[in-house]
């Protein structure tokens, strides 16, 4: 209550676990998220950088309260493109999830001038969308 009180609002649309946690207790989670929506004070609800087990391990207890996870937050940029090949978005688009993307620039990387204290791999890369 305190939290929405100093948010100004009512109930808060979206709410995401941030990251996954290996102690993380699924069916405590759900019954607690369940709780939050039978109070009006949140939504729908999404976790943030899950692999696809992780997800489905945490859907598994969710559809047991009647929620369904709306999305999973996770990077990407063209610094980072793991998602697009580790079946992260694959598991997004088989269950119609709505990706949601963090860090699209490369937190600012994209725009730099010097490739200074990046790693090669980063650095690698601008280089070759600089010259595209």
């Amino acid at each position: 209550d305190r939290m929405l009180q100093d948010l100004h609002v009512d109930y808060i649309d979206l709410l995401l676990i941030h990251r996954p946690d290996q102690l993380m207790d699924p069916e405590e989670i759900a019954a607690s998220f369940a709780q939050l929506q039978k109070d009006g004070k949140v939504k729908e609800f999404g976790v943030s950088n899950f692999s696809p087990i992780q997800f489905d391990l945490l859907q598994a207890s969710m559809t047991k309260v009647g929620i369904k996870l709306i999305t999973n937050q996770v990077e990407l940029s063209v610094f980072n493109t793991s998602v697009m090949f580790d079946g992260t978005l694959d598991h997004a688009m088989l269950h119609g999830l709505h990706t949601t993307i963090w860090s699209p620039l490369g937190g600012g990387q994209l725009f730099k001038e010097s490739t200074e204290g990046m790693s090669k791999e980063a650095a690698d890369q601008l280089t070759r969308v600089r010259a595209a």
